[in-house]
């Protein structure tokens, strides 16, 4: 039972007019199709950045050594801990769809 969404995502990326050139409005469609999906994406970058400059200016006027080991601790935080998280979290999922897992649960 396919709806009217999933005949959109089912589309093209630019859809041509009949003498395959690309019009304005189809350009203008194609951007309002991509801002619905990456709207949501840019939304929660943009608030994980701010989120951390905010704790950086609160701690701020603590104090020059409170600052200074606020920026050591998210710098840390966000090589280390993100980056291992993603990593590790992209092998499990790697591993328990592989082939080779589904015959040894088997």
């Amino acid at each position: 039972m396919a709806t009217a969404r999933d005949a959109m995502m089912e589309e093209g990326l630019i859809l041509k007019e009949k003498d395959d050139r690309i019009t304005w409005r189809i350009l203008a469609d194609e951007m309002k199709k991509l801002g619905f999906l990456a709207g949501p994406m840019v939304a929660v970058t943009l608030s994980q950045f701010l989120l951390q400059v905010i704790t950086a200016m609160m701690v701020g006027h603590l104090g020059e050594l409170s600052l200074s080991s606020t920026s050591i601790a998210i710098s840390l935080s966000n090589v280390t801990g993100f980056s291992l998280i993603s990593t590790y979290l992209t092998l499990a999922i790697k591993y328990l769809t592989s082939p080779d897992f589904e015959i040894e649960r088997h």
